[in-house]
């Protein structure tokens, strides 16, 4: 009976509730026409201490400018503040990850200054072998209603 109850708590612990998005993805198309799309993004994962890891990293296909976020996806929230050396401005993010069934789901709120400047949340899954995301939110006041995917 042990045995049983140990498996069952080992199969229900956030280790298995998170989806498989590990892989190289290009030709990103976006939803709205006029936003940049990456050429490539890169997904790493790995589980530390139970806790799923992401990184992903992206390459712009307009100007070659990479970006890297990291992710972990433990339900709790994550602040770091950021201030401008040369003006004093303070940046804060504050960011969430989780999974949900297939989907590493993340919200992200960033302030300048105590200013809102961005209010989104981003759904990530991978359909097909295909890598989807969906933005929904704000940013500089602007509603935000986009999909990305890529091959």
């Amino acid at each position: 009976m042990r045995a049983l109850l140990g498996l069952v708590l080992l199969l229900s612990s956030p280790v298995f509730a998170c989806p498989d998005l590990m892989g190289t993805y290009k030709n990103c198309q976006s939803s709205n026409a006029e936003a940049p799309s990456p050429s490539i993004i890169q997904v790493e994962q790995n589980v530390v201490n139970n806790i799923h890891q992401f990184i992903i990293r992206t390459t712009d296909s307009t100007n070659g400018d990479q970006g890297v976020e990291k992710y972990l996806a433990d339900g709790k929230t994550r602040v770091s503040n950021l201030k401008d050396p040369e003006n004093g401005t303070i940046i804060k993010t504050q960011t969430l990850a989780s999974c949900s069934g297939q989907s590493l789901n993340v919200k992200l709120n960033i302030t300048i200054d105590g200013q809102a400047l961005a209010s989104m949340d981003v759904k990530v899954t991978k359909e097909n072998g295909q890598l989807v995301q969906v933005y929904k939110g704000e940013n500089m006041g602007e509603a935000v209603n986009e999909t990305v995917t890529c091959n």
